[in-house]
């Protein structure tokens, strides 16, 4: 197994080696790039892939913890992630379809997933559409979560949760002026009523018992962070024009200014 790991490495060196040699030479001199095709589904025997360089199950050395500054493991010395993202629909495989998807991940040698955007509208989300508002998840999405989760951790593979996204909330939740947030980015941070949301999301999906590992997501030590909100802050908002309140219209994007209501009680605030 180490013999291999290192033919692995030394592979890999010598990859890296040749791009940079290739990237070092005038373009006059360069050979014409050719396409290099990693397949979904590689030979078994393959050589190139990464996963022997894991090692399951992801949670067996504790929880992750920072030490002297790194990460570690609570039972064990330092570790290192080598991350990918699962975006929007793509959280939520149809489970003849999940073995595939780890297996893909392994071969690369991730060992951290990152769950994102699982609050959006990009693809099937994790809100049951049979309600109007985003208060009650979706009990089939929810599964195709769990599934995925346990076969992640079995595999070696860890997790990182993220919260706040790209929801849109909805008249139905309770929220102002819903219909001119978009995201609402910025807005999540200082209003009370998308604050106490927020917090209710968090019980439901952090203390839902996963059937497949008998543990909830705020338990199990594979679940190496959870990421509260994404690219929100107030700072940036202000410095991209966006806490004017004055959104009166269905944004065209994601990432609007902020609607009356909200410029008005940011003003009162602070």
């Amino acid at each position: 197994m180490k013999d291999r790991k290192r033919s692995r490495l030394a592979f890999y060196a010598s990859c890296i080696f040749s791009l940079w040699v290739s990237a070092a030479r005038p373009p006059s001199d360069r050979e014409p790039d050719k396409p290099f095709h990693f397949p979904w589904e590689a030979a078994p025997k393959a050589f190139l892939k990464s996963s022997d360089f894991l090692d399951p199950p992801a949670g067996k050395y504790g929880r992750v913890i920072v030490r002297k500054g790194h990460f570690a493991f609570e039972r064990a010395g330092r570790v290192r992630f080598w991350a990918t993202n699962l975006s929007g629909g793509a959280c939520f495989p149809p489970k003849e379809v999940t073995p595939r998807v780890v297996e893909r991940l392994k071969r690369f040698g991730f060992n951290l997933v990152r769950f994102h955007g699982m609050d959006s509208r990009w693809g099937k989300g994790i809100f049951d559409p049979r309600y109007k508002d985003t208060r009650h998840l979706d009990p089939e999405q929810l599964d195709r979560l769990d599934f995925l989760f346990r076969c992640l951790k079995k595999a070696g593979i860890y997790a990182n949760i993220n919260l706040h996204v790209g929801r849109r909330f909805t008249e139905a939740d309770g929220v102002k002026e819903a219909q001119w947030l978009a995201y609402s980015k910025y807005a999540t941070i200082f209003d009370p009523k998308m604050i106490e949301l927020q917090k209710e999301y968090a019980r439901l999906l952090l203390t839902h018992r996963n059937p497949y590992t008998g543990t909830t997501y705020a338990e199990d030590p594979a679940v190496v962070t959870v990421e509260l909100t994404n690219e929100n802050s107030l700072l940036g908002g202000w410095t991209r024009g966006f806490l004017r309140g004055e959104q009166r219209t269905r944004p065209a994007s994601g990432w609007s200014d902020i609607p009356p209501f909200y410029g008005a009680e940011l003003t009162e605030f602070f």
